[in-house]
């Protein structure tokens, strides 16, 4: 990795995730040569924040998940340190590191991310808890892990299924507390979560539906109700919040998260922000392709380009359980129908609005859901998307 070798510098990234190097990649495809550094508060290179759920066996790997190799940024004489921004001083152009280092910069680009959500429970701050967010959050759970022989995860959407899943794979009894009626409401329709949660079931997985948490205690976990969970660890998935602490310190407009227009450009000038941390006409995406689109456009006009941001829906896919599962589009309105196509390979459900293609869901082998997103995006007929299902 480099060492910083100077203060000035013509862009300054805050952040290593799938924004910020996006960002930087956009931006060394237009200015290959002036200063350019990245800042990680994390050890590790850039990794794909979405595996530390898919794969916990990874995180004894040199350079765990990581999106590239050390020689990429080298190569592409991008400056990566590890260190923490302090404060940002928008009239001077520079930040405070927590090494006692300030930088200056031309443009600066804050891709920090999220935070796990972690709510209010009693016990939260327990030794045997864990929320996954970090490569160290992987590292302190499958630590934790070697000695327990079972766990139960908070919050039963994607990432809290593929944890569970990765538990119960490790021979440990696993437990999935979701706080609503049926697993992942917002992807799937009832049929399709009843699915779910009987493959869930089938492979060793207990679902606990209506699970409101009360308090996290040595022994496991208790209900509202007053349902005990006995577990030895506790893993809380209860999504995330933008990171937005910085931004508002220096004066930059926040509400749920850094409030951007469509050049990802904040209300200060020369200071960009992108990813699970932005702000779109109202809306935090919090998903890798979002953040990875975001940061192309807030590179490229950091680079003096004029890139518009469009936004786009992206699909919610999950490899565990023993299935796969791909849902994308509107699935929920009243007003849609559906045709749903069912064989020894998949499940499939697919809905119309005023005969349109407007969503689908997809469970078991999900490969021609692939062939099915096109069609989503030009809102093709039942007819033309019934040919390639059937």
């Amino acid at each position: 990795m480099s060492n910083l070798a100077c203060d000035d510098y013509r862009y300054v990234i805050v952040g290593g995730g799938n924004a910020g190097v996006s960002a930087a990649q956009a931006i060394r495809e237009i200015d290959k040569e002036s200063p350019l550094i990245m800042i990680s508060d994390e050890r590790d290179l850039p990794y794909r924040r979405p595996m530390l759920t898919k794969n916990f066996s990874l995180i004894d790997s040199s350079d765990p998940y990581a999106m590239h190799p050390s020689k990429w940024y080298s190569d592409l004489n991008i400056t990566m340190i590890h260190d923490r921004v302090l404060s940002i001083y928008p009239s001077t152009h520079s930040l405070a590191l927590s090494s006692g280092k300030s930088l200056s910069f031309g443009s600066l680009i804050l891709a920090v991310g999220a935070k796990c959500f972690i709510p209010p429970f009693k016990g939260v701050s327990g030794s045997n808890v864990v929320s996954i967010r970090k490569t160290d959050d992987v590292r302190k759970l499958v630590e934790l892990l070697k000695n327990a022989n079972s766990a139960a995860v908070i919050g039963g959407g994607v990432l809290g299924m593929e944890a569970a899943w990765e538990i119960r794979r490790m021979g440990k009894t696993v437990h999935v507390i979701e706080a609503s009626s049926s697993l992942m409401k917002r992807n799937l329709d009832n049929d399709a979560s009843e699915m779910l949660l009987r493959q869930a079931e089938n492979n060793g997985v207990d679902i606990i539906l209506n699970g409101k948490t009360s308090s996290i205690e040595a022994s496991g976990i208790v209900l509202e109700d007053g349902r005990n969970v006995a577990c030895d660890v506790v893993i809380i998935s209860c999504g995330i919040r933008p990171d937005v602490t910085l931004a508002e310190d220096a004066g930059i407009v926040v509400e749920r998260a850094i409030v951007v227009d469509d050049h990802m450009r904040t209300n200060l000038l020369d200071i960009y922000a992108c990813g699970d941390c932005a702000q779109f006409n109202g809306f935090s995406a919090g998903i890798w392709p979002v953040a990875g689109a975001m940061g192309k456009i807030a590179g490229c006009n950091a680079a003096g380009t004029d890139a518009v941001y469009s936004p786009k829906a992206y699909a919610v896919m999950m490899n565990a359980l023993g299935t796969g599962l791909y849902s994308a589009g509107s699935i929920a309105s009243e007003n849609l129908v559906f045709e749903t196509v069912q064989n020894d390979s998949f499940w499939a459900r697919m809905f119309f609005s005023s005969g349109e293609f407007c969503g689908f869901i997809m469970i078991g082998d999900t490969k021609k859901a692939f062939s099915l997103s096109p069609l989503l995006e030009r809102k093709a007929s039942k007819d033309e998307v019934l040919a390639i299902v059937c």
